[in-house]
């Protein structure tokens, strides 16, 4: 489904061709391990992006970008110490601004 957004549209042209064939700004990772969060931590944040924190903590990111407000909020209350992150718009208008 194509979006019919023009904003998005921009955006998505930009992440793709600025960041994701971007070899210094997109690493892509053949395999994910585990990560070093306890688990009691881990339980904290939704299961269903586990994925996500796995990703950043193998990657060495320094900045987990995200849409989802309910992530966003999840780190901050557990684990903001270990995990950088902002929520994609507020990304978007530093990025595009700076």
């Amino acid at each position: 489904m194509k979006r019919q957004d023009q904003v998005t549209r921009i955006y998505s042209k930009y992440l793709f061709t600025m960041v994701l064939l971007n070899s210094d700004k997109c690493i892509k990772l053949d395999e994910v391990t585990q990560t070093s969060l306890s688990g009691d931590i881990m339980e904290q944040l939704p299961s269903e992006d586990h994925y996500l924190i796995n990703t950043y903590i193998n990657s060495d990111a320094e900045l987990l970008i995200t849409s989802d407000l309910k992530l966003h909020d999840a780190i901050n209350a557990n684990v903001a110490d270990q995990i950088n992150t902002i929520l994609r718009d507020d990304f978007l208008n530093e990025y595009l601004t700076s």
